[in-house]
C-alpha cells in the first residue's frame, strides 16, 4: 500500500495511557471525546496531547478542595509510577445547552 502524496501521519492520542492511569486508582473512563477523557462520570478530565507533552489534569469545580487535592495528588504519583507527565491545571465546568441540546467546557484556572 503506498501513501504516494501523503505529507502528514495522523497522531494518535494515548488514550490506553489514560485508561491505565485510572485503571491504577480504581477508576473508570466513562467518557472520551477527541483530546477529552472523562474519568469517574466526570468528576476529573483528563486533555490528552498530540504529541509527547504532559497530560492535563482538570477536576470538576463541584468537587471539594479536600477531595480535590486528594484527586490530584493522586493522578500525580501515579503518573510518576507510570513515567507519563501530567499537569494540574485547575477546574473545569460543564454548561448544558438545552436550546441545542449540546454543551459547553468550561476550564478555570
Amino acid at each position: 500500500m503506498s501513501n504516494a502524496g501523503t505529507n502528514t501521519i495522523k497522531q494518535f492520542r494515548p488514550l490506553n495511557k489514560a485508561t491505565e492511569l485510572a485503571g491504577m486508582l480504581n477508576k473508570e473512563v466513562t467518557y472520551a471525546y477527541e483530546d477529552l477523557v472523562f474519568i469517574g462520570f466526570s468528576e476529573i478530565l483528563i486533555q490528552l496531547p498530540e504529541d509527547s507533552s504532559p497530560f492535563n489534569l482538570y477536576v470538576h469545580q463541584d468537587v471539594s478542595e479536600s477531595d480535590r487535592a486528594g484527586i490530584i495528588s493522586s493522578f500525580q504519583l501515579a503518573a510518576v509510577r507510570m513515567e507519563t507527565p501530567l499537569y494540574y491545571n485547575g477546574t473545569y465546568n460543564i454548561i448544558e445547552k438545552p436550546e441545542d441540546r449540546s454543551v459547553d467546557i468550561v476550564f478555570n484556572k
